[in-house]
This record gives C-alpha cells, structure tokens and sequence, in this order.
C-alpha cells in the first residue's frame, strides 16, 4: 500500500495509443518524457534571424508544452483545452502549431465524452486543410464518432464507428441483445424492465412493478438468452432493513415471468451469463468463509431450479461462457487484493482454473468472439477503460493483448453482439473542490473558487484540514479506484494513496499532523475496519480486525475515530426492530459501549466528534415519516439533545474549530432542480440558518482551522450517453 500519483496516457498525434506495447507504469512516464524532450529538441534546435520572431515562437512552443503537460501528465482536460486555445490566438503562431492544437482539443473533449469533440476535429478539416497530417487524423475520430458526411470523413469510413444512441436517457443496467437489435434496460423512474427496438425507437414493458412497490421491488442485472427469446435478471425484494434477491427469467415474446425460488433461500444471487444450449443460466451465490460473506458462481438448470456451485472460484466479477460451453471466464478478486481483478478461465464445472491475464490492473471479461478464439476484455491497463482482445488457446494466452478501442472515463461496456456490436455508455461530467469564504457569526458566504484536484479525479469527497490548515484530505475516484488524496499548500501535484480497501466518510487528523485515521470497507467481504495511515510511507494500518458490515441481525457501520485514535465510532441498525443505535469501541480492548438508541425504528446520519471532545453529532430519520432531527450526544454523558428540525435528509455533518457551530446539508427543490444546501446550526441552541453555499450535488464539508474558509466537492451531472461501436473487432482469419 504505496504512494502513487496518477498518470494520464492518451493516443499521440498518429492516432497511436501509447499504451499498446508496455504494461507496467514507468515506461508510462518515459513515453510522455519522449514527448516532452522532442518538442523541447525542437525548440532548440530552430534559430530564426529575428529576435522578436523567436520570443514568438517560444512563446508559443512554451504555451503547446504547457497544455502537453497538462493533457498527457496530469490529466486535467479542461485547463489543456483552454491552454490550447491560447496557442491558436497566440501572436506568431503558425498554421501547423494551430492545426496542432485543435487537434490536442478534439481529443481533449473526446476523453471527457462532450459532443464538441466533433466540432474540434470538424474545426481541423475545415481552417487548416494544408495540413495533411492533422487532417488525416481529424478524418479518421470524425469516422470513428459516426454519424459525419462522407466528405468530412474521406475513406476513413472503413474503419470503426460509433454512433451516439441516446443522451440522458434515464435508464441503468441496459444489456444489447445477441443480434443486435435491441437492448433491455431498466427505467430510473420506476424501476420497470423494458426493450427497446434500435431500428424504430420504440419501447416495450417487459416485467412491470406495482407502484405502491416501485423501489421496494425491482429488477437489477440481466442478460439474455443465447437465442434472444428470453431474459434473466435478478429480482430485488425489500425486508425490513435488508432484503433479498433472486434469479427470474422473463420470455421476451409473452412477458411470462418464471420464479426460481432455490435462489432466493441462497440470498443474494446475480446472473452472470447463460449456457448456449439456454438450459442453464451462470449466476453468483453467497458463500461464508471464515465468517467473512463472499460470493461464488454456481449454475442454475432452468428445469428444476437445482444450484450446483462451482467451488474452484471465488468472488467473480464478471464471466463469459464460450461458444461450446466447454470454458468460462471470469473476472476474479483474491482476499489478498480486493482493489484489481485477473481473469480467469476454468472448465465449464468450475475447475482447472487457469490464470489467463493478470497484473495491477481491474480486468473483466465481456464476451467471447464467435468462433471462441477470442476474448474481449474491458481493462485499465491504459490508465482509462479500453476494450481489448485477447486471444486464446485453450486457456491459455496466445501472443499479446490487442488494444480495440482505448475509451473515454467513465464507459460500461453493456453487451457484445454476435455480429460483434458493442453498446456501451459514457458519464463523462466535471467534478471539482470548492472553497467558500464564510464569516460563520453572521452567517455569511463572500467568495467561492475552484480549488486545482488531482489529475482524473472523480467523485471528490472531502475529508478535512490538517491542524496548520495547509493540507486538506479528500477521497476521491481516481483511475477507476477510490483513494485518499492529500492536497498541499506549496506541492504542485496532490498525493494519491491507493489501498487494498476502499476509504469511506470522513476521518480525522492525528494532532501531528503526520498521520490520517479512515474507514475503510472491503466490498466483496462486507467487511469494515478503521485505518490509521502514515502520510509520510503511505503504509495503512489496521486498528482492529475487519468486522462484518451487514448480517441477518443487521447492519454495522464504523464512521469516525477519537482525535488520539483510542476509541471509535459505530451505528448499528437492528434488522428485526429496525432501531438505531451508537456505540463507542475501545480499539485495545474491543469493548463496546452503548451510547443512544433510538426511541422507533429509524435511520441515522453521523459525524465526527466535535474538535473539542465534547459532542457526537447525528441526524435521526424516523422510518414512519416523524420529525427528522439534527442531534447532538454529549460524550462525557448525559443525553442526546435535539438542535433542529430538518424538511429534507441532513447529511454531511461537520464542525466549526470551536465546536460552537454544527454544519449539515440538505436538499431543496424539485427532484430535476434540486440542489444542496449548507445550513448552520449552533450547539448552544437556536435557529438553524443558510449559509449561502448550494451546488447540484454538494459532498462533504472541511472547515479550515481559521474557521473562516470552506472545502467541499462539487460532482458535476453526468453527461450520459448510450453509443453503439461497430466494426471494431479484427476479421476472423481465413481458414
């Protein structure tokens, strides 16, 4: 568990991804070096007779290493993109180094999934027509983006296309039927299963769900049929606190539903993929191992209901069942690591299995070429996902993996067709850090900026403010995977710590300042534990051993840590009487004390300690529509005190320095123009107030140590779209 900071690759200026030989990190590092040392080369190696000439030049030459920098080494798009803008009305700047840029900002915008990736390399085509290399580039992503004209695109057109389906289109789990021609997905709205037909547009109810039970009741994953008659999914069912799932397979043609009712004593069952004779569907089950819950495959005949695990893998993520049915491969996690996966191929009852392609990377099969040669992954190996091919011999790798299709962030493949089509969607969208200027007596807000993040961070959460105020902790997606970034003061690049875990909520500083303690979750295991990480080697450790997040007694969930590590803290949620309820654990002695317990059934929201020891603070959601309370529990006894009441879910807890001002947000509006708000509340009591902070999706709170500044994470609304990529797998060799 070592520092590590992200590193962007892209494809160079040919239209070659520079990730296609090489699959470690250093090599990385050095291609974009070769980069950034031939422009430098070039650079020198020019000597114009004017001076004033060459300080235009090298202006301009200073402004293209610049957005290189910025584009290939710290991945931050949107700065790359206004940087090459300034090279194109730069004074001096020549007709290739324009072209040039407008080329980096087509494949700028074409990584973050925006539609004005189109217009960039249009742009390219159009103004700077004597530049054949970048045309001839232009041509090619304007062919590759579908839906151009023939004269924008030349002969480009052979080669692979995408076409955009649909934007926002208010569905998830959506799955491409074996012949391509339609795709089933599950509304947003109500939760409902439905087809659609690519060729006319129109849609068709599969599997309704009653509106009294929408989101109590519903499909999640499915897959089809090898034939396409049919459709199995996984049927979610609300209990309580928790609930269950099982597999039913919907006939595409009647809508008749069949119910397996084995798999729902199992618990939680998940299709995977189906035999080709369509008589048994690949599913995955829950197994215990060692007390930790896991996951296994297992098949499930469609004639009986009969399950038959398959015990020589564990934890599948993804699997594809070969065209003969003799082999599977799955995507598998190991309990040593639970951040990247390998692939793995076995027989078709589960043994022999055979490492197929493995490495420090997040590997998933997707589908089998017709003619079981080959296996189209979905990888990130390059630093962003890609579709890849492997090809196979038995189960074994045959030569290198073959890149297909090195994609933007943020893209789930959803199915491959036999004609090898593949749907997949992007979610491209900007996220940022924010802080706020507040004066916290008046309760009011005075200037709001955009704070630098890390290279490709997503998703940004923020955790809080050493005790100097000059690092801000803040967990993050970075490359795919959650971590624990660390912005400071005078470093001009954020530090990102990856762990075998993934760091959750917010955690606190040692009073050093040299260490951060976190939760962190495994989620194959279930499992929970706390983490005190060392800034300085990166190296996380556990406080206590991981305990189990969810049971059939309930759910536990570790949040928050005492500033000197000693104790933590817990919520625990009964699955029978569905009360709530807080417990401080001696992290030495394991010893547990109960702190509050709630008078009804209800949930709860928390937050750490007050700065000064004193308070725990949480927002208590009655599960029969009372009053929704922000709280506060005095830790050296006594009890909890009402400090508000809130119209919408509190969430987002965090304190003033001096522990005289409890912060929490909540949402307002109606559901497609909600926003989140900032309110304040002091802890001596009265009236709460907005503090004139709001952002669509608003995630966590730091408030700096002078108690007069704010961080907090923006997360942008996903552009979404649903694309459809044709004509990108390699022919089948001549027999």
């Amino acid at each position: 568990m070592a520092l590590a900071e992200t590193t962007i690759v892209v494809p160079d200026e040919e239209g070659r991804p520079m990730t296609r030989t090489k699959w470690t990190g250093a090599w990385v590092i050095a291609a974009v070096a070769v980069v950034v040392a031939t422009w430098a080369a070039g650079v020198a190696g020019r000597a114009p007779a004017a001076s004033n000439q060459a300080a235009q030049k090298t202006s301009v030459e200073a402004l293209l290493g610049q957005a290189l920098q910025q584009e290939e080494v710290e991945g931050n798009l949107r700065a790359a993109i206004s940087t090459y803008q300034k090279v194109i009305a730069a004074v001096g700047v020549t007709k290739a180094q324009a072209a040039r840029a407008q080329l980096r900002i087509g494949g700028c915008y074409e990584r973050l999934g925006m539609t004005e990736a189109r217009k960039a390399y249009e742009a390219v085509v159009a103004n700077y027509g004597d530049q054949e290399a970048a045309v001839k580039v232009a041509r090619a992503r304007l062919a590759a983006l579908g839906n151009v004209s023939a004269a924008a695109a030349g002969s480009a057109l052979s080669g692979p296309t995408a076409k955009s389906l649909w934007k926002k289109p208010g569905w998830f789990s959506a799955r491409l039927s074996p012949d391509g021609r339609s795709v089933a997905f599950i509304d947003e709205a109500t939760a409902r299963l439905w087809i659609r037909d690519l060729l006319t547009g129109t849609d068709r109810l599969l599997v309704d769900v009653a509106k009294e039970r929408q989101w109590c009741d519903f499909p999640l994953q499915s897959r089809w049929s090898p034939d396409g008659t049919r459709i199995a999914f996984d049927w979610f069912t609300q209990e309580g606190t928790g609930g269950t799932s099982e597999i039913r397979v919907a006939d595409v043609k009647t809508g008749a539903v069949s119910t397996y009712e084995p798999t729902r004593k199992l618990g939680a069952s998940t299709p995977l993929d189906w035999s080709p004779d369509g008589k048994r569907v690949l599913i995955t089950v829950p197994e215990l191992t060692s007390g930790t819950r896991r996951e296994m495959p297992a098949w499930l005949s469609l004639a009986d209901g009969a399950v038959t695990p398959l015990r020589g893998v564990s934890c599948p993520c993804g699997a594809a069942v070969s065209p003969d049915g003799t082999r599977i491969a799955f995507g598998t996690r190991t309990p040593q690591n639970e951040i990247d996966t390998d692939i793995v191929i076995t027989k078709a009852d589960g043994s022999s299995p055979r490492l197929l392609l493995g490495g420090p990377a997040e590997d998933r099969p997707l589908a089998w070429t017709p003619d079981g040669t080959g296996l189209v992954i979905r990888s990130r190996k390059s630093g962003r996902d890609g579709m890849w091919l492997l090809s196979v011999d038995g189960n074994a790798l045959k030569g290198s993996p073959q890149l297909l299709r090195d994609e933007v962030a943020d893209t789930a493949p959803q199915g491959l067709s036999r004609a090898g089509a593949l749907l997949y969607t992007t979610g491209a969208r900007q996220d940022d850090l924010k802080l706020a200027t507040v004066d916290l007596d008046s309760g009011r807000t005075s200037d709001i900026q955009t704070l630098e993040a890390a290279g490709g961070a997503t998703n940004m959460q923020v955790v809080s403010w050493s005790p100097d105020g000059h690092r801000l902790a803040y967990i993050a997606r970075v490359g795919g995977r959650w971590a624990l970034t660390i912005r400071t003061d005078d470093r001009p690049r954020d530090q990102v710590y990856f762990f075998d875990f993934d760091p959750i909520a917010a955690g606190s500083w040692s009073p050093d300042g040299r260490s951060l303690f976190i939760p962190g979750g495994v989620q194959r295991s279930r499992t929970m534990s706390f983490y005190r990480v060392d800034l300085g080697s990166g190296e996380a450790t556990a406080l206590f051993p991981p305990i189990a997040s969810s049971s059939k007694e309930g759910s536990t969930f570790i949040f928050a840590a005492s500033a000197d590590g000693k104790s933590v803290y817990k919520q625990k949620l009964d699955a029978t009487t569905r009360l709530s309820s807080l417990w401080r654990q001696d992290v030495a002695t394991g010893s547990e004390t109960e702190l509050f317990r709630s008078a009804g059934p209800a949930g709860m929201f928390k937050g750490a300690p007050s700065p000064d020891g004193k308070w725990l603070p949480f927002m208590l959601n009655p599960f029969d529509g009372g009053e929704r309370q922000v709280m506060v529990l005095p830790l050296g006894g006594g009890a909890a005190r009402r400090l508000c009441s809130v119209a919408s879910t509190a969430m987002t807890l965090a304190w003033s320095p001096d522990s005289q001002w409890l912060l929490f947000t909540q949402r307002s509006g109606a559901q497609d123009d909600a926003v989140t708000e900032v309110w304040q509340v002091p802890v001596t009591g009265g009236s709460a107030r907005k503090l004139g902070i709001q952002a669509p999706n608003l995630m966590g709170l730091g408030v700096h140590p002078d108690g007069k500044h704010i961080a907090y994470g923006n997360i942008g609304v996903p552009n979404e779209e649903v694309w459809l990529l044709e004509n990108f797998l390699p022919k089948p060799a001549k027999k």
